[in-house]
């Protein structure tokens, strides 16, 4: 078992510190998530969506003539040259700021010492994903399997590029486990008095990520059920309240910001006009085929968006489908196995944020004509989910069945990995 757990670590070590260098240009978006810390670091502002551009230093990285300016100014270099992830809340921009500034004026190692600080941030995922796996586990003794196996969620290439390249996308996902651990913990503990604590966790989230209001629900089950017990309903509504507000004060700031810069509490608007005309130049209304097609999508978690060419193939499409439908079946059959105390507690921190996120997506693409169809959007929420796979096997066939998924699911992992690194350009730079 601890032969195990040490080759996934080191696995997770190489693949994380190897992406951290390997990319000498940025991916997907993390030019502007760059230019966002850079930002933070420099001026003490957030860009403003529309308007700021990235800097000549970021373009010439990209285009990799640095430290010679970009061929192309970033004024004419379209959505490419605009600093157009402004619209995030700036939690994790600021704490990458040392990370930014450590590395002194060189701006390709300002790059990799800031996804050297993510990879520190994944490490630190870990490690609260085994805190909170030795929550759940219980007094078996099965703890170490089922962190190996829940352990296989973090070891996903998409996961691992997602959080070591530069976004808010890595301390996301460690926030995202500390919530989960957090409301464990309170909730097994039956302390009211870590509520405002929980809340303030959960401010801190969204102050990183809107989207982490997926656990929104988890911390109100939560609150309801300690306050109910702890004292009358009148009083339990009053601090329900006051707990509500925590969040809403730590986000107050950033909402005030954007009221002051867009004239509405986000920047949604601005990013939306900015990214519609390349997104959806048709002004396409989106319907069930999309969402379908989105759905589908979803089984391609395990490789980031970047590489999904190359798992095209009916075969590749195959094997999504059966993995997804296996993870999905292992949850339902684990869940309706176990106690209904414990089962309802597990379904409340690993399933409902996965609900809430997929609900957030489906609001957005039939409401908002907003497709956000991506498993990039679940990887915190996936993450906590996997652990409550773990304890699933276990009910379902022993801890034998966890350990062998385990390594079965590492060596499978191991060869995509490989796979990656010899036949796809960009993780090679």
């Amino acid at each position: 078992m601890r032969a195990l757990i040490g080759a996934q670590l080191i696995l997770l070590a190489v693949v994380a510190v190897g992406t951290a260098f390997s990319f000498s240009r940025f991916t997907l978006d993390e030019r502007a998530h760059f230019a966002y810390v850079e930002s933070v670091a420099t001026d003490l502002s957030i860009p403003e969506v529309g308007v700021d551009l990235v800097s000549p230093s970021i373009a010439a990285v990209h285009e990799g003539t640095y430290p010679a300016p970009p061929r192309v100014p970033p004024a004419r270099q379209g959505l490419g040259g605009q600093s157009y992830e402004g619209f995030q809340p700036p939690l994790y921009y600021a704490v990458a700021v040392p990370a930014f500034e450590l590395a002194g004026g060189d701006y390709q190692r300002k790059l990799r010492v800031v996804r050297l600080f993510n990879v520190l941030l994944l490490a630190g995922t870990v490690l609260l994903l085994w805190l909170l796996v030795r929550r759940v586990a219980g007094p078996d003794g099965s703890a170490q399997a089922m962190f190996a196996l829940a352990l296989t969620v973090l070891l996903w290439p998409g996961v691992v590029l997602r959080a070591v390249t530069v976004s808010n996308a890595s301390l996301e996902l460690l926030l995202g486990m500390g919530l989960a651990l957090a409301s464990w913990v309170v909730w097994e503990r039956r302390n009211a008095r870590w509520l405002p604590a929980l809340a303030l966790l959960l401010g801190a989230g969204m102050l990183t990520r809107l989207a982490l209001v997926a656990f929104a629900p988890v911390v109100a089950v939560v609150a309801f059920d300690l306050l109910r017990r702890a004292t009358t309903p009148a009083r339990a509504l009053a601090a329900g309240a006051g707990l509500a507000a925590i969040p809403l004060l730590v986000l107050a700031p950033w909402l005030a910001h954007n009221w002051d810069v867009y004239g509405a509490l986000t920047g949604e608007s601005a990013i939306r006009a900015l990214q519609e005309p390349l997104l959806n130049p048709k002004g396409t209304q989106f319907g069930f085929g999309e969402f379908t097609d989105g759905v589908r999508g979803l089984s391609r978690a395990v490789v980031p968006d970047e590489w999904w060419v190359k798992f095209l193939s009916a075969p590749w499409r195959i094997a999504g489908y059966l993995l997804a439908i296996a993870f999905i079946a292992v949850v339902a059959l684990g869940l309706a196995r176990l106690p209904r105390e414990r089962a309802a507690r597990l379904a409340t921190i690993g399933v409902v944020p996965v609900l809430a996120t997929l609900a957030w997506i489906t609001y957005a693409l039939f409401v908002g004509n907003w497709n956000f169809f991506l498993p990039r959007y679940l990887y915190p929420e996936l993450a906590v989910l996997g652990v409550v796979a773990a304890v699933c096997v276990r009910a379902l066939g022993g801890a034998r069945w966890v350990l062998g998924s385990a390594a079965g699911l590492t060596v499978a992992l191991a060869a995509l990995w490989l796979y990656l690194a010899t036949s796809v350009t960009p993780f090679t730079g």
